[in-house]
């Protein structure tokens, strides 16, 4: 996937303050990279930046090879921006917004026409083409700004919260048509506060925090990009986020306090062995990431040991490591349920566990992937529970 926007050692100060500090970053072709941050981290004057809108300080930003300092009307010509909050002119008709958009990007009149139905469509603004812009809700210009970001179908699309003020079937919308244009090949930024929303679309995310990039996940398998270190020096760590297929969810923090460990790594983890590759915030390592599976076991309330110690022998011949367990104590028709979290090189490995288990009479009440959060991983880095 080729390098479509890149931007080195950006920095921007605003009198005695900066606001963003040597940022260098990479968007690529078909990814979607989610910006995350607090308020004030200097999301938002980035992208101002890479939009073109803003100069920097210092540092260099080109998209498709043209220098945005050198060439910026040709570089600004494959940019899509939508700021976070779109105005619009009211006196003007929703269509006659777009068309003019279009022709101020190069189109023709026609072509214009053309491509503004398409796209009010697409957003559920075609029943509003006619009207004047004053007459939309908060919304509905939210919609007609996206609209408008597309018009000239740009390779690279700089979103700052695209869905503020939305209705659920908009920004379900939304989430679709920003995934259809990296389907087409556009390298995609996106900025958000509502990370469980962030977390279905992005295919990788950069963590920034006082002006820099201070953490970056390792690309999900959906991006199908390599796991070298992210850009930028002030970067601590890479994390992986999981996509919705379940693969990659390698994010691993240690177990909580009080956990008893049911079966560790090789030898266990009573013999000291280290944890595997993955575990602990900001851990990075070149072996694969472990995938954390939540299983919860009915147990006999008259054999609850002998069970506990044979799934405890089950796990151990399966090779699994990092398994912690607990006692839920929740009677279920003369049962009790016992939960466990274990992790696994693969998915192959997972239904191989959940056969052998099956196979030798444990009564298994659910087995699933434990998806870490977009929000866990943000809380973590921030130094929250």
């Amino acid at each position: 996937m080729g390098i479509v926007m890149q931007a080195t050692n950006l920095r921007r100060n605003f009198g005695s303050f900066t606001a963003v500090d040597g940022v260098d970053l990479v968007l690529r072709s078909g990814v979607i990279t989610g910006l995350v941050g607090p308020n004030g981290a200097g999301k938002t004057t980035l992208m101002l930046m890479l939009a073109g809108m803003l100069s920097a300080d210092t540092g260099e930003i080109s998209v498709l090879g043209e220098n945005c300092s050198v060439h910026p009307r040709a570089a600004r010509a494959h940019i899509g921006w939508l700021p976070d909050s779109c105005g619009s002119w009211g006196s003007l008709t929703v269509k006659e917004i777009m068309v003019d958009f279009g022709k101020l990007h190069g189109l023709n009149k026609s072509a214009a026409s053309s491509r503004a139905d398409e796209l009010l469509t697409r957003v559920h603004l075609d029943a509003m083409a006619q009207s004047a812009a004053h007459v939309l809700s908060r919304g509905q210009k939210q919609r007609l700004g996206v609209a408008r970001t597309l018009i000239h179908q740009p390779a690279v699309l700089i979103l700052d919260e695209p869905a503020a003020g939305m209705d659920p079937r908009s920004r379900i919308d939304l989430r679709a048509l920003v995934r259809a244009q990296a389907d087409r090949g556009a390298a995609v930024l996106i900025s958000s506060h509502v990370l469980s929303e962030l977390e279905t679309l992005v295919d990788d995310v950069l963590f920034m925090e006082a002006g820099k990039i201070v953490h970056a996940s390792v690309h999900s398998s959906r991006a199908g990009l390599d796991a070298e270190p992210g850009t930028g020096s002030g970067i601590k760590s890479r994390i992986e986020l999981g996509s919705e297929s379940g693969a990659g969810y390698g994010v691993e923090f240690p177990a909580e306090p009080g956990a008893d460990p049911a079966v560790g790594p090789g030898a266990g983890a009573e013999s000291g062995a280290e944890p595997a590759a993955g575990y602990g915030a900001g851990a990075h390592s070149s072996a694969p990431a472990m995938l954390r599976y939540r299983m919860c076991t009915l147990n006999d309330t008259e054999e609850r040991d002998g069970d506990e110690e044979r799934v405890k022998a089950l796990l151990a011949e399966a090779g699994i490591c990092g398994a912690t367990g607990k006692r839920d104590g929740a009677g279920v028709d003369k049962h009790l349920r016992n939960e466990y979290e274990i992790l696994v090189s693969s998915e192959v490995q997972a239904a191989q566990l959940l056969s052998r288990l099956v196979a030798a009479g444990v009564h298994v009440a659910a087995f699933a992937p434990i998806r870490t959060s977009l929000e866990d991983i943000y809380m973590r880095l921030e130094g929250g529970e």
